[in-house]
């Protein structure tokens, strides 16, 4: 089995692809995907991970749109927002792949050529260097390179003692339902990250301006809980 050498959140881990770190710091439900190895999480589990987990849920937010003919509704809007350079995610997403590959079932020749093309996604060079979230939402603006580099000094993570990182890169989404990314450097210049397990929590923050539509406005703040994604005295994003 392949072993890689991966930097997560300034720590040095060495790990077996396709073998999940343990994650038992907290306690999660029976059958949960923390209590099983990565060769054991069903479609069920990735979806959890990737759409229902403290490194990647949906955000609503709800606007009412006026006619004269029906009167006043209210419309939900959602988005899909992630903390991209988690390891668990990208573990979600390589078993994900998997899955749809129908790895488990592949030879051992198969496998280690489906093993190489998942290595750089779970090496991400970018992770050791930068915090990325992704936002996948049904708006224009995440197209628009030039218009979202434009806000960037209203980009921002904020910690719970004030401390930020502003957006230092931005990679558009290239199609409707693809994501959108957001880079924000992970040291400053005395080499402390933004966040440590001392932290309580975080914000992402998005400078909405009046043009603006809902799921861009749905991204004005969005908080996370530091303890809920530490695992062995690590931050995991």
């Amino acid at each position: 089995m392949t072993r890689l050498l991966l930097k997560v959140s300034g720590f040095l881990l060495v790990i077996q692809l396709f073998s999940f770190p343990s994650f038992s710091q907290r306690d999660t439900k029976p059958g949960g995907w923390e209590g099983k190895a990565i060769s054991d999480w069903n479609q069920s589990d990735v979806n959890d991970i990737l759409r229902e987990s403290e490194w990647s849920r949906i955000v609503t937010g709800k606007s009412s749109l006026s006619n004269p003919l029906i009167g006043t509704v209210v419309v939900d809007s959602k988005i899909l927002f992630t903390l991209r350079s988690s390891l668990v995610l990208r573990y979600a997403i390589v078993r994900s792949e998997q899955l749809k590959a129908k790895y488990d079932s592949m030879d051992n020749k198969a496998k280690a050529g489906f093993d190489a093309q998942m290595r750089p996604l779970l090496a991400c060079a970018d992770c050791d260097r930068f915090y990325i979230v992704s936002i996948v939402a049904d708006s224009d603006l995440l197209g628009n390179a030039a218009g979202v580099q434009r806000r960037a000094s209203k980009i921002f993570l904020l910690n719970d003692k004030g401390e930020k990182r502003e957006l230092v890169r931005f990679s558009p989404k290239t199609t409707g339902s693809s994501e959108a990314l957001f880079f924000f450097k992970r040291y400053d210049a005395k080499g402390m990250p933004l966040l440590s397990p001392r932290n309580t929590s975080f914000s992402f923050n998005f400078g909405v301006e009046p043009q603006d539509d809902d799921p861009i406005r749905i991204m004005e703040r969005i908080e996370v809980r530091v303890p809920l994604i530490v695992r062995q005295n690590q931050v995991i994003f």
